[in-house]
């Protein structure tokens, strides 16, 4: 079964839309909350944590900024590829081999390099971090 970007992007941000939505802070019943008082404490033990540097706040990509640059890469003797990602025209990520797979093993085509370092891209601009690929993201890409 083929995917296209376009429909693994699609399934990466419906599943994590659907991941941030089911919030465990989500308040079910309304007559709890009183509006007259406002608890800024939760803001301020937040902003001491970022003003610590013990947390880093979110900070928004620019998706113009992320690009993915595939290149050839010969690994042992054997030819394949890997891709690199740019944010803002400076190297970001260099990634000669396949991730999470065992091994030093380059992607067999342009196309698969292509693939993982748009997925590696989405997260990026999406602030999620690390920006790491798994096995079966992989798998669900085609890529093997």
């Amino acid at each position: 079964m083929k995917f296209n970007i376009t429909t693994i992007i699609l399934f990466v941000f419906t599943s994590s839309f659907l991941f941030f939505s089911c919030d465990s802070n989500y308040v079910k019943d309304n007559s709890s909350i009183n509006e007259s008082s406002t608890d800024t404490s939760a803001n301020t033990t937040e902003q001491s944590r970022i003003d610590s540097g013990e947390v880093r706040p979110a900070m928004p990509v620019n998706a113009a900024a992320v690009t993915v640059k595939v290149f050839s890469a010969t690994e042992n003797g054997t030819a394949g590829y890997g891709y690199d990602i740019l944010m803002d025209g400076k190297l970001y990520v260099h990634q000669p081999h396949i991730p999470a797979v065992a091994g030093n093993r380059s992607f067999a085509s342009e196309k698969d390099a292509g693939i993982a370092g748009e997925l590696v891209a989405y997260k990026i601009r999406n602030n999620i971090m690390p920006p790491s690929v798994t096995v079966e993201e992989l798998d669900s890409l085609g890529i093997k």
